[in-house]
């Protein structure tokens, strides 16, 4: 793990070179855990796009449907594609499967967790030197 800037995270893990993992069978190419004092914010995974239905498919298994959104994105050479963006939320966190993540060969898979982003709260009633 390193120290980062990136919004929302103090620290960020990723596999190292020779680690290998996958997620529903399919092989992972990138994995990067982001945390903010301590707790988990964020995790960012891309994966070939050939294995996204697989993946898709694992979810839906475990977490139902959920939403589902298309975008078209064009290539450069001006090619159009439908971009499927499968998302599920309970409470606060959120897991998202994006087909297409910058390139037609690569899909990404986020996890969020919106209360840790905001970090702890705290009641303007509570006196400062009662909450050790």
């Amino acid at each position: 793990c390193d120290q980062a800037t990136a919004p929302g995270a103090d620290t960020v893990c990723a596999l190292r070179p020779q680690q290998r993992e996958t997620l529903a069978g399919a092989p992972v190419d990138t994995l990067f855990y982001f945390y903010l004092r301590g707790r988990l914010t964020r995790i960012s995974i891309t994966l070939p796009e050939r294995h996204f239905a697989q993946v898709v498919d694992a979810f839906k298994a475990r977490y139902g449907e959920g939403e589902v959104r298309a975008e078209s994105v064009r290539t450069y050479q001006g090619v159009a594609h439908q971009d499927r963006i499968h998302t599920w939320r309970r409470g606060e966190t959120s897991l998202q499967a994006q087909r297409y993540a910058g390139r037609l060969d690569k899909s990404l898979v986020r996890y969020s967790d919106e209360a840790a982003l905001r970090g702890p709260s705290r009641s303007p009633a509570v006196d400062p030197k009662q909450d050790l």
